[in-house]
């Protein structure tokens, strides 16, 4: 009795300091986003040193999501990397953590964020049409109850065409750009 009661305090101790220790990498890491994110919501652009800190954040994201790969700040972890490389912009890098996300993380709320994401980081910021046509059609045919798949046959159809996407969405709802912009709806209206 003896004997299993001390493998059982051994495991006991193992997996509380294996516990202690994720809760303070985790808590390392909070405090280092929100001086990145103060630094970000004053400077949307930034400097070299700032985007040092911002490397030294994603480098602690990433070896989380390395070393936790099953818990569930993993991919949220992941999303937040991606979305520090846009703003440094290194889109390549941005690229591959969403294809990271949504391989790792498929049944995840965030695949089909991350196939969204894909798609605006090829049509606007790399101009990549297809790739961007590839990743909206990854959401019609696996997430097509997800928010992000509302007029996805008019996004495939107009990448690159965000005037013509605007006036199908229109068309398609009867919507015209007068009721749109009504006086209702003006600042003078409010007031």
């Amino acid at each position: 009795m003896k004997k299993y009661l001390g493998v059982f305090l051994a495991a006991f101790v193992l997996v509380a300091a294996g516990c202690d220790k994720k809760a303070k990498e985790v808590a390392e890491i909070e405090e280092m986003a929100v001086a990145v994110d103060s630094i970000i919501k004053i400077n949307p652009v930034l400097n070299v040193g700032q985007k040092v800190e911002a490397e030294k954040l994603i480098n602690e994201y990433l070896e989380f999501a390395n070393n936790y790969p099953e818990d569930s700040l993993s991919a949220e972890y992941l999303m937040k990397t991606a979305i520090l490389y846009h703003l440094m912009p290194y889109y390549g890098k941005e690229l591959a953590i969403l294809e990271k996300v949504i391989a790792q993380y498929p049944n995840s709320a965030y695949a089909p964020q991350a196939l969204a994401i894909g798609a605006r980081v090829s049509e606007d910021n790399l101009k990549n049409y297809e790739q961007a046509k590839t990743y909206l059609k990854q959401i019609q045919d696996k997430y097509s109850d997800s928010p992000y798949a509302v007029n996805i046959d008019l996004q495939i159809e107009h990448v690159g065409d965000s005037e013509g996407l605007l006036e199908a969405i229109m068309e398609r709802t009867g919507v015209t750009l007068d009721e749109a912009f009504s006086k209702a709806d003006s600042i003078d209206a409010v007031k």
